[in-house]
This record gives C-alpha cells, sequence and structure tokens, in this order.
C-alpha cells in the first residue's frame, strides 16, 4: 500500500473531480518506484494542486485527466528543479541559507511586532478600553477624584481603579518570599471582560475596610507555588502574616501588562488617610467606553467633570484636567518606536537578501542559456520556461523558508528568554511568541512573496526573448542588458547595507553618550537590597529604627562591607513619592512638584553625593528636634530661585503646618532613566520619620557573599522577613529600559548590518567575477598588447566599483531619513552625523573594495597566449 500520509494530504487537497484520477496514477507510480518516489512525487505535487483546488472553485474546466497532465507537469517543474540543485549544491545551499536566515530574522521580528502592536489586548471588545491620567499630578487619581468620576461620568461604564506592590507569602516550612501583587477595585475584572478560570473574582462587599481578606491568584502562581492545586480554593494562605482566603484563580491566558509581575490580586482598600487626602494620588484606572460613546465624546465630558472637580475642591484641583488614552496603545506606547525601528530594519535586509538571490538565479539564468536554446529548439514554448523558472524560485523560497521558520522559532525562544522578566511582564503575548500561530503565516506568506519577487525578474528577462534562435539566446542573455541589470541589483544590496550599517553607528553613539551621563554617584561597588516591615509588627517609629540599627550592625561587620545606608526609594527607579512645596516668603505656584525622599544619616555619604552647602543630615535629627531637610542643586535652583538656600523653610501638606528648615545642599542624584532631566528632591531624616519599606545601599567589594550574609542579618533580626530586589547599582543601570532597548535595538541592527554588508560584499565578488570571465578574451587581447597588470587591476577595479558607488550615493540620502527616524532612539547624537556618515562609507567601501580586488587580481594571471588559441 501506498504511505498513507501523503495520500491524504493530497486527497484533501486536490478537487473532487480530479481526485480518484490523479491519485490513481500515483498509486500505480508506487507500485513500479517505490515509496521514496512516491513521497517525492506526492510532495512535488502539492502546488499544482493547490492551483488546481483554486481553479475548481472559481471555474471549472477540461477534464480530470488535463487537470492531471497539469498537475503532473508541475510535478516534473518541481522535480526537475530539484534535480538542477543536485547538479549545483553551491548554488542551492548559498541561496536556501541566504534565503533561511532572511525569512528567519524577519518573521521572527514580524510576528513580535504584530503580537504587540497589531494583535488586539485579550479582553472584551479592547478596543473600548481606555486608561484616565490625571492631568497634572503624573497621571494618578486620588481616591476622591476616583469616586468623583464614577459618580460624574456617563460616557463612560465600569471605572476601576488599580494600585500595585508587594506582600510577604510565608507558608509552612519554607522560607518567606516577597510577590508581586495588585490591588483592584470591585468590578476591575469585569470592565475587563475577565472571567476566572475557578472561584469567583471580587465583589462590591469585598472592597469594604471590614471585610475578610480575600485573595484571587495569578494562573502562573497557583501552579509554580501551590503545585496547580484545586482545593487552594477556600483556604486561607498568610499575606503579610495576615490569614487571607484564596476566592479565586485567574485563566492562564490573562496578562495585565500595567501590571505584568502581579502574583496575587487583593481588593482595594483605601485607608482612611487615603479617603480623606484630595490631593494624595495614588492609585491607577481604567474604564469601558459605553455603548453608543465614542473617545471624543468621552473627552469632552471629562472636560466638563474636571470643571466640577475644580469648583468643588479649588485648594488642590484648580488646574486639573482628565483625559482617556486607548489602553492599547497605553501598553505598547513604549516600545512602539523601537518595533517600527526594527520593521524598518528587517525590510532592508530582507531586500539585500532578496537582491542577492536575484543576482545568484539572474547569473545562473545566463549560465542556463544553452540549456533553455536547446529546450525551445525542442518545442518548448517561452511560456513553459518562464514557468519552470518561477516554479524553482518559489521552491527555493519554500525550502529556505521552512530553514527560516525552524530559526525564527529558535531566535524567538532565546530572545524572549533574554528580555528581563519585569520588561517581559509588561508587554503582551510576549511569553507565548514562539508557538504564536502568527509565525508559520508570517514565515510562509515571506516565503512565497520573495520568491515571487527575486524569481520574477529572471523570467521576465527570458519572456522578451524569442529563444527560437538557438544558440544566440546565450549571448543575448549574458550581454550588457544583463550586466546592467547586475549593476542595479549590487548598488541596492550596497545601498540597504549602508543605510543599516549607518543606523547601527548612530545606536552605538547612542548607547555610548548614554553610558556616560553620571547618575551623580559612583555605580559601581553599590549593593541594594529591599525590605518591608509588616504595620502590624513594627506599629511605630522606634520597632522600625530598631530594627534598621540592628541589621545595620550586623552589615557592617561582614568582610568587605565598608559602610551601609537606606532610603526608601534607590536612584534610576523612578521619581517616587511626590509633593508640591510652598516656600515661606515666596507666592504659591502649582509647579513645584518634587520627590520626597526619607533616607539615613550617612547615605549621602556612602553613595557619594558632594556637599554643596550647609551640613547633611545628622543622627541627632530625631523626633522632638527641630525639623531638618536637604535638598539636592536641582530644587535649590528651580524651586528657590537662587539665593541662599541655608535656613530657607518649606512646607508640605502632608507634614502638617509646622515648617520644615533646609540645612544642606547636595549634588544631584539621577531618579529617572538617564535620558531624563535631574529632578528636585528634598531629603527628610529617617530618624524623624521612618519608611516601613526601605532599601539597604552597601558599599562593597564582594557583593555576592555580602548578599548571602546580608539575608541572614535580616534573618537573625526577623526570621518572617525576607529580602528582595538584590541587585548591584550597575545592574540596575544596565537593565533600565533606556539602556536597555537601545542596546538590544543595536545588537540587532548590528547582526543585520553585518548580514547586509556581507551579502553586499559577496555580491560586488560575484558582479565581477561575472565580468572577469565574461571578459577574458578583452583581458587576453589587452595583456597581449602590453597592457600592464596594474591596469588590468584598476580596469576590473572599476566596473565593480562604479555599482558601489552608486548603492554609497543612494544610501546616503536614504539613511538621513533612517537618522530620523530613529529618532526617539537617538541620544546625545544627530540624525545626520558626520561621523557615522563617514564611518560607515569607510566601512562599506573597504568591504566592497576587498571583493573586487579578489577577481581582479585573478584577472591578471590569465595567459593570453592560451586565451588567443582558442578563438
Amino acid at each position: 500500500m501506498p504511505p498513507s500520509f501523503p495520500r491524504r494530504l493530497l486527497a484533501r487537497v486536490l478537487p473532487p473531480g480530479d481526485r480518484a484520477v490523479i491519485l490513481d496514477d500515483l498509486d500505480e507510480e508506487f507500485v513500479t518506484k517505490g515509496a521514496a518516489w512516491y513521497w517525492l512525487q506526492a510532495i512535488s505535487s502539492l502546488p499544482g494542486a493547490v492551483r488546481l483546488r483554486w481553479r475548481a472553485s472559481r471555474r471549472p474546466r477540461g477534464t480530470a485527466r488535463e487537470r492531471g497532465r497539469s498537475l503532473a507537469e508541475a510535478a516534473r517543474d518541481a522535480r526537475f528543479a530539484f534535480r538542477t540543485w543536485r547538479r549545483q549544491p553551491v548554488f542551492a545551499v548559498a541561496a536556501i541559507t541566504t534565503q533561511a536566515l532572511a525569512i528567519g530574522v524577519s518573521a521572527a521580528i514580524a510576528t513580535v511586532a504584530y503580537c504587540i502592536l497589531v494583535k488586539p489586548l485579550p479582553y472584551a471588545d479592547p478596543a473600548r478600553l481606555v486608561h484616565l491620567f490625571e492631568g497634572v499630578r503624573g497621571g494618578q487619581f486620588s481616591y476622591a477624584d476616583y469616586q468623583h468620576l464614577r459618580r460624574a461620568s456617563r460616557t463612560l461604564t465600569g471605572i476601576a481603579g488599580y494600585s500595585g506592590g508587594s506582600r510577604t507569602l510565608m507558608r509552612p516550612g519554607q522560607t518567606p518570599e516577597r510577590i508581586p501583587m495588585a490591588e483592584v477595585s470591585d468590578g476591575f475584572f469585569d470592565t475587563l471582560g475577565v472571567r476566572p478560570a475557578m472561584g469567583r473574582t471580587f465583589s462590591a462587599d469585598d472592597v469594604r475596610r471590614e471585610a475578610a481578606p480575600v485573595a484571587i491568584l495569578a494562573h502562573g502562581a497557583w501552579v509554580r507555588r501551590f503545585a496547580a492545586d484545586p482545593g487552594i480554593l477556600g483556604t486561607s494562605i498568610s499575606l503579610n502574616g495576615q490569614p487571607t482566603t484564596v476566592v479565586g484563580i485567574l485563566p492562564e491566558s490573562f496578562e495585565f501588562p500595567l501590571r505584568g509581575l502581579a502574583e496575587v490580586w487583593l481588593p482595594l482598600r483605601p485607608s482612611r488617610a487615603q479617603e480623606a487626602r484630595g490631593y494624595f494620588h495614588w492609585m491607577d484606572v481604567i474604564a469601558r467606553l459605553a455603548p453608543s460613546a465614542t473617545r471624543e465624546q468621552a473627552g469632552a465630558e471629562l472636560a466638563v467633570v474636571a470643571a466640577l472637580r475644580q469648583s468643588d475642591d479649588p485648594q488642590w484641583h484648580a488646574e486639573v484636567r482628565y483625559r482617556a488614552v486607548p489602553l492599547q496603545d497605553l501598553v505598547v506606547g513604549p516600545v512602539r518606536p523601537a518595533l517600527f525601528a526594527l520593521l524598518g530594519a528587517v525590510a532592508l535586509l530582507l531586500g539585500t537578501a532578496t537582491a542577492s538571490i536575484t543576482g545568484l538565479l539572474l547569473t545562473r539564468s545566463a549560465a542556463r542559456a544553452r540549456e533553455f536554446a536547446v529546450r525551445a529548439a525542442i518545442g518548448a514554448g517561452t511560456g513553459r520556461l518562464v514557468r519552470q523558472l518561477i516554479t524553482e524560485s518559489v521552491l527555493l523560497a519554500l525550502s529556505g523558508g521552512i530553514l527560516g521558520g525552524v530559526l525564527a522559532r529558535w531566535l524567538l525562544q532565546a530572545g524572549v528568554a533574554a528580555i528581563p522578566r519585569q520588561a517581559r511582564a509588561s508587554l503582551p503575548s510576549v511569553d507565548r511568541l514562539s508557538t504564536a500561530p502568527e509565525l508559520v503565516l508570517m514565515t510562509l506568506g515571506l516565503s512565497l512573496v520573495t520568491g515571487v519577487a527575486f524569481g520574477l525578474l529572471p523570467a521576465l528577462r527570458w519572456s522578451r526573448h524569442d529563444l527560437s534562435q538557438g544558440l544566440r539566446a546565450g549571448r543575448i542573455a549574458t550581454g550588457a542588458p544583463h550586466r546592467r541589470a547586475q549593476g542595479i541589483l549590487v548598488a541596492g544590496e550596497v545601498a540597504l547595507g549602508f543605510i543599516l550599517l549607518s543606523g547601527t553607528g548612530l545606536l552605538a553613539r547612542s548607547v555610548h553618550h548614554l553610558l556616560q551621563v553620571s547618575p551623580g554617584f559612583d555605580t559601581h561597588g553599590l549593593l541594594t537590597m529591599r525590605v518591608s516591615l509588616p504595620d502590624g509588627r513594627y506599629g511605630d517609629p522606634a520597632s522600625v529604627l530598631s530594627f534598621y540599627d540592628r541589621v545595620t550592625e550586623r552589615l557592617a561587620a561582614v568582610p568587605g562591607v565598608s559602610a551601609v545606608a537606606a532610603n526608601d526609594q534607590l536612584p534610576l527607579q523612578g521619581r517616587g513619592d511626590t509633593g508640591v512645596v510652598d516656600v515661606e516668603g515666596q507666592a504659591g505656584r502649582r509647579d513645584r512638584e518634587t520627590s520626597i525622599r526619607t533616607v539615613s544619616a550617612n547615605y549621602f555619604e556612602v553613595l557619594g553625593l558632594d556637599l554643596e552647602a550647609g551640613r547633611p543630615l545628622a543622627a541627632t535629627d530625631r523626633a522632638g528636634s527641630p525639623r531638618a531637610v536637604v535638598v539636592n542643586r536641582t530644587f535649590a535652583e528651580r524651586v528657590l530661585e537662587g539665593g541662599n538656600p541655608i535656613g530657607r523653610r518649606i512646607r508640605f501638606v502632608f507634614t502638617g503646618a509646622d515648617p520644615w528648615e533646609i540645612v544642606g545642599v547636595v549634588g544631584d542624584e539621577q531618579l529617572e532613566e538617564l535620558d531624563r532631566g535631574r529632578t528636585p528632591i528634598v531629603y527628610f531624616a529617617m530618624t524623624q520619620g521612618p519608611s516601613h519599606a526601605f532599601s539597604f545601599v552597601i558599599r562593597t567589594t564582594r557583593p555576592d557573599e555580602v548578599a548571602a550574609a546580608a539575608r541572614q542579618a535580616v534573618a537573625a533580626v526577623d526570621p518572617q522577613l525576607p529580602l528582595y530586589s538584590v541587585a548591584t547599582m550597575d545592574r540596575i543601570l544596565e537593565s533600565s529600559s533606556a539602556v536597555f532597548f537601545r542596546r538590544v535595538m543595536l545588537t540587532l541592527l548590528g547582526l543585520f548590518a553585518v548580514s547586509a554588508v556581507i551579502l553586499a560584499s559577496i555580491a560586488v565578488y560575484s558582479l565581477l567575477a561575472q565580468s572577469v570571465s565574461e571578459r577574458t578574451r578583452e583581458i587576453g587581447v589587452r595583456l597581449a598588447l602590453g597592457a600592464s597588470r596594474g591596469q588590468v587591476v584598476r580596469l576590473m577595479v572599476a566596473s565593480g566599483i562604479a555599482p558601489t558607488t552608486a548603492g554609497l550615493a543612494a544610501g546616503l540620502g536614504a539613511s538621513l531619513m533612517t537618522g530620523r527616524a530613529l529618532g526617539s532612539l537617538l541620544f546625545g547624537v544627530g540624525p545626520s552625523d558626520p561621523l557615522v556618515l563617514l564611518g560607515a562609507v569607510a566601512a562599506v567601501g573597504s568591504v566592497a573594495l576587498a571583493a573586487c580586488l579578489v577577481p581582479s587580481l585573478r584577472a591578471t594571471r590569465i595567459d593570453p597566449v592560451t586565451t588567443l588559441r582558442q578563438d
């Protein structure tokens, strides 16, 4: 019996009217030629079978036997293509490898771009989901704002709030762990249209302050931490030492990138202070457009709601603005420029590869001129030969596409694994990229498009010639028009390679400039780690300070530790808590929002911030002593507007009516990304009001040993407290999004550029090698007439430099537009940086020159006597 799989596959593809006849013919060949031949015949018949199916669905014509003959011709074309590849393995390997690399990279990047930029978020009617921003206070809402919006809005439904943080998970017999969590209001999951895989979501009763603690587990946390035990529903887990009942499990497909790391979801229960303080902005808000509402109507209504809020609370909302942004735009906005840049680079690389394979096919078709002439002489028409060329190019593309699909999946798996977990969790569908069905569609689509593209030019060239003239076809195909077509392709490849290389140079200089930006302190030798103290066991400031002092004493005794300090928010990780400051003696301004830090007395010394005026915070700055703060240079210049800052007094609404005296000014530390500006900061003494969550900052030469010792030190003081977010400051700097995304872009663009330049150099070499082969008689005559070998080299190099120069000129103009397209990723360098452009010209020109020299030097070894004897 014939093999069942190819027979079933063909039976499904073939139209019913042709199926029996064609399968019977194949079965006869199985009897005479065996299973291996049957497999080859069946697979090579698939393209023709698809064409028959399409024709049958449109307009059935001819008999089944005639359609069978058409399918057999397609199979013969495919088998002939395979035989020619076997006779020319170097060509086949070069073309298929080039196609596989181009398709693999292109399909991988295209899949990423589609899944992140285009694919809708996995919610019900995601296009109607919006994220709301309060336009003055950094985008977040106070609880009073949130409640006011829920009451007043008619164009928005399902208005729900959320916030983030972490909790300490304690399980019997296991070390306590700090896990990320999210707090959400009632209706949050209903707004997204998400239903739990097990259990229920939160109700209005769950968000009441006096309600029993409940939680919903993310699917991943349920699997990793509780072995996917369905019995966990209804049982209690310990979060921050508080028994909490698990009421639901989220589905595996659920993701909320704005809180992507959250492992446990809790009901949002504001404290009394959060409810009362209209100036305290701490929660984010999402909503859904009402069924009949548009974004424009929602925007107009938000303006009215903001005006009402201004009249209700002019003290804190005199300039309030509300705006709605599509949730999809908010999620993908930070990476959109990078992905568009990558798509552009992929298009350039794919164009280079297509041009390279087209050049190979043109050269190969020219070498087959005698074959085509013979086939034409025995009756093959031009259309039949063109169909043969198109079949060969499509099969070539599909062969490379299969390998490219495997490469694309591997690239996606490796790429996703290399992305930091936090960045990966903030992007939609990233963890499932390597298994996304879009990957197969992208691979197949790109393979077919490129197959037709690089097979079209050779086919068109042959379709214009009268092949019945026999061997004259060989001279026609290899004449000046053929060389011009080859030269245009080479120039295009050089231009594309130059564009990619210049973009890589711009990004390289941007990363270099970015890493030269000083964060204001020495990051080397700084180890950081975070701890959060539960309010229940550390309810007063004295207990917090006692914990800090005991752990610090133990850490200071660890070998390799030179100093230990603490603050409530590390640099390079965001502005953190902010407040509007009032300065005595200055008229009130609404733009005096400043970052707030709580630090230990020796924080400036450990970090290495210079004291520019006054004194630092001291151990004597304790509760009951005069209120003292230190400010940074930017605060003194921007908020205090110059003059002597020492002795000036400031107030924050959350600190009460009593003022705080500025006792010192220190240098700036970078709070946000390195590509952001400096921020005004006010430093409070930890001893005058400690935070329950703070970071240790340790100056050490042995970070790994000290990290282990720090865990032991904390466990010795309080075994129920975990240390988390342990990292060196250098690691924090390198993993920041400003540096990380630019480095990723630099790596990818660099690989694309190197690949494109290599392909361009191969094209230059092939063009010149073919030219030497075609001009062997001319070179021999020149040598016989007395031309020196140097003159021959210059002659041949000139013929290769001409398309290279044209390509460089075209690439130079296009690279200026490329630089502008990369604008948001550039830092400290212009889009037309002359150093980058000159370097790219020198690099591409040098590679092209080297590619020209090899065949040119070979031309000097031509023996004129032998050449002339052949004539």
